[in-house]
Formats: C-alpha cells, structure tokens, sequence
C-alpha cells in the first residue's frame, strides 16, 4: 500500500506555502509513488 508523503504544506495559498518534504527528493520509494501516481493513474 502506498505511503504517499504528506505535501499539504506545498499546497498551501502561495504566501503560506512550503517546499515539498525532504524525501521527495531523496527517497528512491517517494519516486516511485510519484512516478506511478503520475503516470499511471491517469
């Protein structure tokens, strides 16, 4: 089952708004959540 990280802090109204959590840019297993989240959910 998927974990998919939290980016609630990214999708905030812009002047309240965050970076993404360190590991979507560093965790191999994020990536691959993305990846499918992206590509093949659509």
């Amino acid at each position: 089952m998927p974990h998919f990280s939290n980016v609630a802090a990214a999708r905030k109204p812009i002047s309240k708004a965050k970076g993404l959590p360190n590991a979507h840019y560093i965790d191999p297993t994020v990536y691959e959540e993305e990846r499918h989240a992206l590509l093949f959910n659509q």
